[in-house]
């Protein structure tokens, strides 16, 4: 991202891009194919951080998150899949920063019921 604050065309051109790259996030996974994207758009520094429902914060590299997916996905939540409801992206130009907000309505998961999500890509 670059670290100069853009012109307004730049800065939407900036936001909508960010919102494509995580609604096809979302439709990857629908497709079981997390390793695909994680191979398009993780860094080799790419950290995948989760709060638990215990309340326990995993971080873990690219292949950690993989295998944490394809568990689910294929033996958790066969059916699962997700629904993009809303985006919201922000962009801090002054610390290189942004921030992606993507509500969802998951439907057959591991959980049972269909619920909203909020998934945030930073």
């Amino acid at each position: 991202m670059p670290t100069s604050k853009p012109n307004e065309s730049e800065a939407l051109s900036t936001e909508e891009q960010l919102k494509l790259w995580s609604i096809d996030i979302i439709r990857s996974v629908n497709a079981r194919n997390p390793r695909a994207i994680l191979e398009k758009y993780a860094a080799s520094d790419y950290v995948y951080e989760k709060t638990e429902d215990s309340g326990q914060v995993l971080h873990l590299d690219a292949e950690g998150m993989l295998q944490i997916r394809e568990f689910y996905l294929q033996r958790l939540s066969p059916q699962a899949s997700a629904e993009v409801l809303s985006t919201e992206v922000q962009v801090d130009w002054d610390k290189g920063r942004a921030l992606v907000w993507v509500g969802m309505l998951v439907r057959n998961d591991a959980k049972g019921v269909m619920r909203e999500r909020m998934n945030i890509h930073s």
